[in-house]
């Protein structure tokens, strides 16, 4: 057993319906062993989360995203519940495989892949991946030509807290027919589409036009030959306390039911935050304080002083 998963089994505790998590953080507060920030995780929510997912979203299997939050804990329950797991590095790879995830249950979505990590995903035989470029068929046809390739396309929500579409992703309209072409000459095989509108995404319309633009490549793909078997709805998904999964599962299931009706075709998505990010629960404590008077003398300013900052727990809000 890790050392990392005996520490957490000590700290692990089964509480009744009753017992909230904010009668967690007080006993541990209370209890004076503590002087540190740290996270109460309730794993029950994120059960929850997964029965919310098939509920709203049955022909949508999730691949969780593990940089998201990779906590032996989370990934083990996640695991336990039979989800596919989205892998960006050799890392996360290893990991999941260490956890008893089958090779055939990752994604490798990362477009651009440092070659070490490709070799190392061609030895464990993870292979499905995603690419975005031909400068990155190159180095799958030197390293790992019997990949499963998965052309990301772009698709961006400018709106989204994380627009990722400036770093990842071809353009639909001028390169997505090249590329494939390319592919048909490596002798690469390519066996569907994906695309991620950014993180933090709330505009349900972004997901039904980026469906519909991924049906536009799957037709081009047709035309060359291809019979793709594989759509990619990436993530963005809220997971914020009170949302709910519903209203963009309908919107995402009724465009779904019209352009990609083929049971034949296998759809999953790439969720992280959402499984996540309203199961943790950050608790810190205000360690010092400094006034600070104004030209004004009557105006005064007050600063404080917590132990974590936005460099960590609290990068970009959250």
């Amino acid at each position: 057993m890790s050392k990392e998963t005996e520490t957490d089994l000590h700290r692990i505790q089964v509480i009744e319906p009753s017992v909230s998590v904010k009668d967690v953080i007080k006993e541990i507060v209370n209890s004076g062993k503590v002087e540190d920030a740290f996270y109460v995780c309730d794993l029950s929510d994120i059960v929850k989360k997964h029965e919310d997912w098939q509920k709203a979203m049955p022909r949508i299997e999730a691949y969780y995203a593990v940089k998201c939050n990779a906590h032996r804990l989370v990934l083990e329950t996640l695991v336990a519940m039979g989800l596919g797991f989205d892998c960006a590095s050799k890392e996360e790879i290893k990991k999941m495989l260490s956890l008893g995830v089958p090779p055939s249950k990752i994604i490798y979505a990362h477009p651009t892949k440092k070659l070490s990590h490709l070799k190392y995903a061609a030895e464990v035989g993870v292979e499905m991946m995603t690419f975005d470029n031909e400068l990155e068929l190159y180095k799958i046809k030197e390293i790992f030509p019997t990949a499963k390739l998965v052309l990301r396309i772009k698709y961006d929500d400018p709106m989204s807290n994380f627009p990722l579409g400036g770093k990842f992703g071809a353009d639909p309209d001028t390169e997505v027919e090249y590329l494939l072409q390319k592919c048909r000459l490596l002798g690469l095989e390519v066996i569907g589409v994906s695309f991620h509108i950014g993180s933090g995404n709330t505009h349900t319309e972004v997901y039904q036009k980026a469906i519909i633009a991924a049906r536009k490549v799957f037709d081009t793909g047709a035309e060359l030959g291809y019979q793709f078997k594989l759509l990619d709805i990436g993530g963005g998904f809220s997971g914020n306390r009170g949302s709910s999964i519903s209203e963009v599962g309908m919107a995402i299931n009724t465009t779904i039911e019209r352009y990609f009706p083929e049971p034949s075709i296998k759809i999953i998505a790439e969720p992280g935050q959402y499984f996540v990010i309203s199961a943790f629960t950050l608790v810190t404590q205000i360690h010092s304080k400094k006034h600070l008077t104004g030209q004004n003398k009557n105006e005064l300013t007050r600063i404080y002083y917590t132990d974590i900052s936005v460099f960590n727990s609290l990068i970009s809000g959250t």
